[in-house]
């Protein structure tokens, strides 16, 4: 975790915790998911933990974050976390794979570009494929293909434990696999060519130079 904050029933942060060497300014965050939702007791649960979890863009720092927000027992305060979870914001992948953490409605919450992040709907971005909705909708694990920006891609859509409204998409662009495919049929067919023609010109000189001569 980065920082931490106190947040009374107005929604306003109280005190702060931080791992830097200073704090950022104290500010309303009423209105935002993760208040408003500990406030109205919708909550998340995996196992005995009851929280909310969302990304955001920090109003203070302008950085994608997550926060994690639990009510405080006994009081009407929250308490709100937010963390970097570098294993969403910053994958190391092979070229041509990624993957997205959808709503039900198609709206990114995370990508493995994290420039988009709260920034793209998949469903507008695949031209509405129906398969790909209804296998969001269908809460199942699902192989299919899809346009995804214009290209072919191979998707894999998988539910998510403790979040009912949340799934995994992951993906992979089919266009550089079969490119290099391309490349290395066209290069035996090259080498196959050279081979037979070097097989036929030595075949052609012993005819001359052994059986026409006799």
């Amino acid at each position: 975790f980065d920082s931490a904050a106190w947040i009374d029933p107005g929604g306003m942060q109280r005190a702060k915790w931080t791992i830097k060497r200073y704090t950022t300014q104290y500010i309303s965050v009423s209105g935002r998911a993760y208040f408003e939702n500990i406030r109205k007791g919708k909550l998340y649960e995996l196992g005995d933990h009851r929280f909310w979890l969302e990304p955001v863009i920090s109003r203070t720092t302008g950085r994608n974050t997550v926060e994690i927000s639990r009510p405080i027992f006994g009081k009407k305060w929250t308490l709100a976390s937010d963390t970097r979870l570098l294993s969403l914001m910053d994958p190391v992948l092979p070229a041509g794979f990624g993957y997205a953490i959808i709503a039900n409605d198609g709206r990114v919450l995370f990508h493995s570009d994290e420039a988009l992040h709260l920034g793209e709907n998949l469903f507008q971005e695949c031209d509405e494929d129906p398969h790909l909705r209804s296998a969001t909708m269908g809460r199942g694990d699902t192989a299919l293909n899809a346009f995804y920006l214009g290209e072919e891609h191979r998707f894999f859509i998988t539910t998510l434990e403790g979040f009912p409204d949340w799934s995994l998409v992951v993906f992979r662009n089919k266009e550089p696999l079969r490119s290099a495919f391309f490349e290395l049929l066209t290069s035996v067919t090259v080498l196959i060519l050279i081979y037979g023609l070097v097989l036929m010109a030595g075949f052609t000189f012993f005819y001359v130079f052994n059986v026409v001569n006799e």
